[in-house]
């Protein structure tokens, strides 16, 4: 260690990016170096810390971290400082933190930490293995997102296995956006699954007067509307980058008790142990821990959107993977590391407010309880017990979740040149993130401030995190708003082109066979991981099912393609069952006759838009918010499905082989085409179509 890491202060400190410098008329000074100007204030760029106004690079064995005082906020009209920006002082007019509290660029004074002792994990091209309880994994199940809808079908879908036995043979549960509201919860709760998911239904009971019963808790969170809560935020001048996660955390763990963002995650009471053995100044209370039963390993997905100042764009969006255990953005992005950020301009006396800047992204995972802070003053490259800057507040579960499901972040990161733009860019949750080194991306390399927000922007399926880690057997729920088309038919002899599959099946599935389009707010355009050729047969099944009114599913063998910006290796199979929300004429029609006629009344009943609940709004007034029949008649399909299609999911997730004359059985493309095989040429034939359609 050198001299100057070893003489570092025991309180963690932070990189201040305020100059004390203005661009509100000109373009920052030269002499101040490395700068960007933000909301007409000189700030230093990402990877630079100012010093006596000057930007330096952040080099973490030189201990340029220091006690920032400024919050960035002013209290000259009024005299007081937002209560959301903590112990403040007001100074000359500027809200400056009170001794003993430092600001960590975002806002808010934190008080002064020790340094904390994390393991490391380099995952990249010269160690791509993750940390124990993320690696040799055999069994996966993906919850996709799709706000309070996917949420629902969450309940229901863990409801079904829970009944059936079948999570105890999970080892691995991945969830996106909506479908983290459930499974966030369902994770760290230590209340009953019953208590959690509402009890098993029967179909034939579920009559209107038990339908607008009191789903269970996580159910009953999906009643409350998030829209008063947001309004309150706001107008009570609130974090704004905290709103998000912080109106879930009132909503939907406040109510099951782990409503408290001032808790650290931690995978099991073993690891606990461990982590507070090395950082005693951490207390057992200050963490919440999974049940025993839970899967072993669990990811909620979100993303590195740009760091503050740029925006996001299909090239620099990097998946960003919470879990309790290890947090972090396997594999460089791309495979190179390197990500360049394009120049931002809004300011017409400047040539560019925001330089481009070209960073070093991804590579690893460091332990949850750590992540935040700055970049260790050694063993970037990974270790044991890697002496770091504890960061300035705890990355909580509500802070996941929140992340996980922020929907919005994507369209306001993308409208920095936009009227307004720039303040909207203060409701994008952050983080301070920085990347797991190697030999070809050799240390030291900074940290820098980015803008964190949903998965679902990258894959709203959950499915790229599972095949990173090479997991062989895998359910995924597609919990859509997009049902399976009709127009064309996907079971003829035919092989279909890019045309005829266009609104096939939900975008986020079917751009995992190359079948991606560039839409605002999505970065979908680096997600192939499977051939081209291999969708139409599935869609066939998907199809088939809905056709004669079951419950949509299909359970293939698929070949896995190399994909370098997620790091996912080629050439190794994954058997995929795909279970998708869409109409089930067999499902209604076991139902009470009461309940099946308010179906039918479409938009003027009680089930509007029934099964595909839309993202926003389904209720008049409401912004997130279902009724509780909603609830209930939506999460009890879901079980339903998962009820009808139990051999395949046993199959995948036990290793039976499920009977073939079963009900959940496909008249699949192969039963219909029985000469039709996906060789080489027919492979090539089908590309050729796609690329010559694009």
């Amino acid at each position: 260690m050198t001299q100057t890491a070893a003489n570092a202060s025991s309180d963690a400190r932070f990189c201040d990016g305020h100059t004390d410098g203005t661009c509100k008329y000109f373009s920052c000074s030269s002499w101040r170096g490395p700068t960007q100007c933000v909301q007409n204030q000189c700030r230093c760029q990402p990877g630079y810390c100012a010093i006596g106004g000057k930007c330096v690079l952040n080099v973490p064995d030189q201990n340029l971290l220091t006690c920032p005082q400024r919050t960035g906020g002013t209290c000259s009209w009024f005299g007081y400082c937002y209560q959301y920006r903590g112990p403040t002082r007001c100074v000359d007019g500027e809200c400056l933190c009170q001794p003993g509290f430092c600001s960590d660029d975002d806002g808010k004074c934190h008080k002064k930490m020790p340094d904390v002792h994390a393991d490391v994990v380099p995952i990249n091209d010269e160690s791509n293995k993750f940390p124990p309880r993320q690696e040799d994994l055999k069994t996966a199940v993906a919850l996709s997102g799709g706000s309070t809808r996917a949420m629902v079908a969450a309940i229901g879908a863990l409801r079904g296995m829970e009944d059936l036995s079948l999570i105890s043979h999970v080892d691995l549960l991945v969830s996106v956006s909506g479908g983290t509201w459930t499974a966030g919860p369902y994770m760290f709760s230590h209340m009953s699954e019953e208590s959690l998911l509402g009890a098993t239904t029967v179909p034939s009971q579920l009559s209107l007067p038990e339908l607008t019963k009191r789903p269970g808790a996580i159910g009953d969170a999906a009643t409350h509307d998030i829209t008063g809560l947001l309004k309150h935020a706001f107008f009570n001048h609130d974090d704004p980058h905290s709103i998000w996660v912080n109106t879930f955390n009132e909503i939907l763990l406040k109510p099951l008790a782990l409503g408290n963002t001032s808790k650290y995650m931690a995978s099991d009471e073993g690891s606990l142990q461990r982590i507070l053995r090395n950082n005693p100044h951490l207390q057992r209370e200050d963490f919440v821990v999974p049940p025993i039963d839970r899967p072993r390993a669990f990811v909620m997905l979100g993303v590195l959107l740009a760091p503050l100042g740029h925006e996001s764009e299909d090239n620099t969006v990097v998946s960003l993977q919470m879990s309790p255990d290890f947090s972090g953005s396997p594999f460089y992005s791309g495979g190179h590391g390197h990500i360049n950020y394009d120049e931002e301009s809004t300011n017409w006396f400047a040539k560019a407010d925001i330089p481009a800047v070209k960073l070093v992204v991804g590579g690893g995972m460091v332990e949850t309880f750590a992540l935040g802070g700055d970049a260790p003053y050694e063993g970037q490259s990974g270790g044991h017990g890697v002496k770091m800057p504890s960061p300035s507040e705890p990355f909580s579960l509500a802070k996941a979740i929140g992340v996980s499901s922020a929907a919005f972040t994507a369209m306001i990161s993308q409208a920095l040149n936009k009227f307004g733009g720039q303040s909207m860019q203060a409701l994008i949750p952050v983080t301070t993130m920085w990347p797991i080194t190697s030999r070809r991306v050799p240390a030291p390399k900074a940290a820098a401030k980015y803008k964190i927000g949903d998965g679902g922007h990258m894959d709203n399926s959950g499915l790229l995190p599972i095949l990173q880690r090479k997991v062989p057997q895998v359910v995924m729920f597609v919990n859509t708003d997009v049902p399976i088309s009709l127009k064309s038919d996907f079971c003829g002899s035919k092989r279909l082109i890019s045309p005829d599959l266009q609104g096939a099946a939900a975008w986020y599935f079917v751009d995992k066979f190359g079948l991606a389009s560039h839409i605002a707010g999505q970065f979908q355009m680096h997600n192939q991981v499977f051939h081209y050729a291999d969708l139409q047969p599935i869609l066939c099944d998907l199809q088939t099912h809905r056709r004669a009114g079951r419950p949509a599913a299909s359970l293939r063998k698929l070949e896995v393609l190399k994909n370098s910006w997620w790091g996912i290796e080629g050439g190794w199979s994954v058997q995929l069952l795909v279970i998708y929300l869409d109409k089930s004429q067999v499902f209604e029609n076991e139902l009470p006759a009461d309940t099946q006629k308010e179906i039918k009344a479409g938009k003027d009943g009680m089930f509007a838009n029934y099964p595909h609940f839309p993202l926003m709004s389904q209720n008049p007034g409401s912004l997130t918010s279902f009724t509780s029949a909603q609830v209930n008649l939506l999460s009890a399909q879901v079980e339903y499905s998962v009820r009808q299609h139990e051999g395949l999911l046993r199959e995948v997730l036990q290793g039976i082989p499920h009977n073939p004359s079963a009900p959940e059985k496909s008249a699949g493309f192969e039963d219909l085409n029985p000469n039709e095989r996906r060789e080489g040429s027919s492979e090539q034939a089908a590309m050729a179509g796609w690329e010559g359609a694009r």
